[in-house]
C-alpha cells in the first residue's frame, strides 16, 4: 500500500465520543466542516448586528 494513501485513508483516530475510528482524510473534513459552519454563523451573526443599526440611518435620511 502507498504510504500516502495508508496515511490519509487508513483508520487510526478514535473519535471521542464513540468506539468508531476514523482516517485521517475524515477527521480533517470534519475539522474542517465544523470550522466552516461556526465561521458562516458567526459572519452572518456579525452582520445582522451590524446591519440592525444602519437600517435607522437609511429611513431617517429618506425621510429628511
Amino acid at each position: 500500500m502507498n504510504p500516502l494513501w495508508a496515511l490519509l485513508f487508513k483508520d487510526r483516530i478514535r473519535t471521542p465520543f464513540s468506539v468508531y475510528k476514523m482516517s485521517l482524510a475524515e477527521f480533517v473534513f470534519l475539522v474542517s466542516l465544523i470550522f466552516g459552519a461556526g465561521w458562516s454563523i458567526g459572519q452572518g451573526a456579525k452582520w445582522i448586528i451590524d446591519s440592525a443599526g444602519s437600517e435607522k440611518e437609511i429611513v431617517e435620511t429618506v425621510l429628511e
